[in-house]
């Protein structure tokens, strides 16, 4: 029967399974943002030559978020979104599937189809917390949560936190223009403390007639990256 690999941690969290990939660091960087929307800012660019489609933490003392919009061809195209001005600097993390051709050091796990699903010459994702996010409707600030000193930490996202604020903003009592003003929600790290932080990500008029209103909570993955 075949063999396989299953190594857990001292807290029962399984690390390594001989059937499954962990994601590695495969790039990292600082960028800046370029483009308002709304309280927010924000930058695109392109991530080559990904072995698979990639996930992206950040770290900004203002509040950051980062998607990829799209994956071809190893080709991934990234969103970050900062709250401010254009000009923010945010720094990126980049963790992909586990490529083949890095050489091995010490340990090293394939699949039973010759995957490479652990390199110990590699550095992988570390996920040390989790938070709900449901960011507030007027800009305020949320939540705070300190981790332990002496570490670097970063952050994703599983999808968007948005809540909305439905305003009547006719001059004249008996009319109604109306306006949807969506918010956004992302974690802002400063050393160890994490802070979750909403700014308004766009605004849209709806005239007479009235719009919904809505929120929307994501999941906030803290990634330890130290040394990395």
């Amino acid at each position: 029967m075949p063999a396989g690999l299953i190594v857990y941690n001292d807290t029962n969290n399984l690390v390594i399974d001989g059937a499954y990939a962990n994601l590695a660091l495969f790039a990292k960087g600082v960028t800046t943002t370029t483009t308002a929307a709304g309280d927010t800012s924000y930058v695109s660019f392109t991530i080559p030559n990904c072995p698979d489609w990639p996930l992206i933490a950040v770290r900004s003392p203002a509040g950051a978020w980062a998607a990829v919009r799209a994956f071809t061809s190893g080709n991934a195209i990234v969103d970050i979104v900062c709250k401010g001005a254009p000009g923010a600097v945010v720094e990126y993390f980049v963790f992909a599937r586990t490529p083949n051709d890095v050489p091995a050091q010490y340990l090293e796990v394939k699949s039973e189809t010759g995957q490479i699903v652990f390199n110990a010459a590699l550095r992988y994702l570390r996920i040390v917390g989790v938070h709900e996010l449901l960011p507030s409707s007027n800009g305020t600030d949320g939540f705070t949560v300190d981790y332990p000193a002496g570490k670097n930490y970063a952050v994703f996202q599983d999808g968007p936190a948005a809540s909305t604020r439905v305003v009547n903003q006719s001059p004249v009592p008996s009319q109604q223009d109306w306006w949807l003003y969506t918010f956004r929600g992302m974690l802002a790290i400063t050393g160890n403390t994490f802070k979750l932080v909403s700014a308004n990500f766009a605004s849209q008029r709806w005239g007479p007639t009235t719009p919904p209103n809505y929120s929307v909570a994501a999941g906030a993955y803290v990634v330890d990256v130290t040394g990395y």
